[in-house]
């Protein structure tokens, strides 16, 4: 074999090689591409995502490839096409929902349960975690990273309802315990507000180094500490941080902004 055909196939090993690194690059740059254009912080969509910042950011700088999952979430989530996200192709911002958005006919007529025309557009898609949050001692049920079904609400009542919310910055789960009984009880169904971490007086669901997930009150103390709360205080005392404990332990998803409750 003379020296030129080595090097041809030398540079065609080469080629071969950095395909599927050109490929998760792509993908990487649709991923940033997605965020960007709903104005979303990369630390907003790696909570949704229940993936670290550095993992996120890794995806799009193309040096790590998200799983069919997390891309359907991130998809589902901030209602973006999933084809265009895995092929580059179609439009970005027609979304792919469970109940197959794309596919309807541009002549079909939604109607409520009273038989009155609905405009889908006049809705946003809240995806609903399959977690449980707990309002007690913390812990995440397992299968925590799926999105267990999608819920719709009034874009518009969600602008009067919470103002200033961000609507593809919300998600839905439910709670599990009775640390804030009687304001959240157990069942509840919550809206999270993912863009929210301010840490004020009101509930939030936070991360205390592995206790899991959990519902809690914050209130600020002197010095940068916080006081982590519970509304059923007899049974769950207040727990105090100092700054640097709630540096190091504490990890804020998002702001509590809604719940209902079956009777």
């Amino acid at each position: 074999m003379s020296d030129t055909d080595e090097e041809k196939l030398s540079s065609c090993a080469v080629q071969v090689e950095r395909e599927p690194e050109t490929e998760k690059i792509a993908l990487g740059n649709r991923i940033r591409e997605a965020r960007e254009s709903r104005k979303i912080s990369r630390s907003t969509a790696a909570t949704a995502l229940n993936v670290s910042v550095s993992t996120f950011k890794a995806w799009e700088n193309g040096e790590r490839e998200p799983s069919a999952l997390q891309l359907k979430n991130f998809s589902l989530i901030y209602e973006i096409s999933l084809p265009w996200l895995f092929t580059g192709k179609y439009n970005m911002h027609e979304p792919t929902h469970d109940f197959d958005r794309i596919s309807f006919s541009k002549s079909m007529t939604l109607r409520d349960t009273l038989g009155n025309p609905v405009n889908v557009d006049d809705f946003i898609f809240v995806p609903r975690f399959d977690i449980r949050i707990t309002a007690g001692h913390g812990g995440v049920w397992p299968g925590h990273e799926a999105i267990k079904d999608i819920l719709a609400f009034r874009r518009d009542w969600i602008q009067s309802a919470m103002p200033g919310v961000i609507p593809e910055n919300l998600v839905a789960a439910n709670i599990d315990g009775y640390s804030q009984d009687p304001t959240l009880k157990h069942n509840d169904l919550i809206l999270i507000d993912l863009g929210d971490k301010s840490s004020s007086e009101f509930f939030y669901v936070i991360n205390l180094s592995d206790q899991g997930m959990m519902v809690k009150r914050l209130q600020r103390l002197p010095g940068g500490g916080l006081n982590i709360l519970s509304d059923n205080s007899h049974a769950f005392p207040a727990l105090p941080l100092t700054a640097e404990q709630a540096a190091q332990d504490l990890t804020i998803s998002g702001r509590v902004r809604w719940f209902a409750r079956m009777i």
